[in-house]
């Protein structure tokens, strides 16, 4: 059966290359990435910080004045 496209026959070499799907010896990687949250290790005090100073809290600029304060040492 023929690839469709150039892009088609480089992803399917690319799966083989590394064990493909559903293969028990594929390449794992090193560190799976977990995200974690600036907000879990806030200070209270920073937190208060913000609260005085924004209308809405948790908000993008509230929480990020918040972690940069906390960054800065200042809480």
């Amino acid at each position: 059966m023929p690839y469709v496209s150039a892009a088609q026959r480089k992803a399917v070499w690319a799966s083989k290359k590394d064990g493909g799907k559903g293969n028990p010896n594929r390449k794992k990687s090193a560190t799976p990435f977990k995200m974690k949250s600036p907000l879990a290790k806030l200070s209270e005090a920073c937190k208060r910080w913000a609260k005085s100073r924004y209308d809405v809290w948790p908000s993008a600029y509230a929480s990020g004045a918040a972690v940069k304060r906390q960054k800065a040492g200042k809480c």
